[in-house]
């Protein structure tokens, strides 16, 4: 019995695919059916669109430095310039780790930075987190990783 259902299906589905007429009246039906749902998911990607490129600029003006645009509101402008000059100060700690470091090690600057602003962006003042300290873990952390990889 589930044979012969099968069967009238398929032979159903076969004839309306081959009325163009038909097939076009289905397609517009799916068509219909899913257009809230694509117009939702655009929109959507948009918006995460948007955010991204707020982030990646808020990141960038953090790691390079830049004009901050006057539509940014104040405290999110003290959050950028306390952290581009937290950076400033990592710089010269992580300069003096490296030349106290053996065996031609050397903690990555980039690196370092971007841990240090996942944690502390948006935080109060991350120009007053002692530097020193920080970067002490991430050399530990540096000598930890490359033990592991001579293992």
């Amino acid at each position: 019995m589930a044979a012969i259902s099968g069967t009238l299906i398929a032979k159903a589905a076969l004839t309306a695919l081959s009325n163009n007429k038909l097939r076009k009246g289905i397609a517009w039906t799916i068509g219909l059916i899913l257009s809230p749902v694509i117009l939702i998911v655009v929109l959507i990607c948009g918006l995460l669109s948007g955010t991204a490129g707020h982030n990646n600029t808020a990141v960038g003006l953090c790691f390079d430095g830049g004009v901050i645009s006057g539509n940014v509101p104040e405290d999110y402008r003290g959050y950028i310039e306390d952290m581009h000059g937290s950076f400033t100060l990592l710089d010269g700690t992580i300069a003096s780790v490296n030349s106290e470091m053996e065996d031609g090690n050397s903690l990555d600057s980039v690196r370092v930075k971007a841990i240090f602003y996942s944690l502390f962006f948006g935080a109060d003042s991350p120009s007053r987190v002692e530097h020193r300290r920080f970067v002490d873990w991430k050399k530990l952390w540096s000598s930890l990783s490359s033990s592991i990889r001579k293992a």
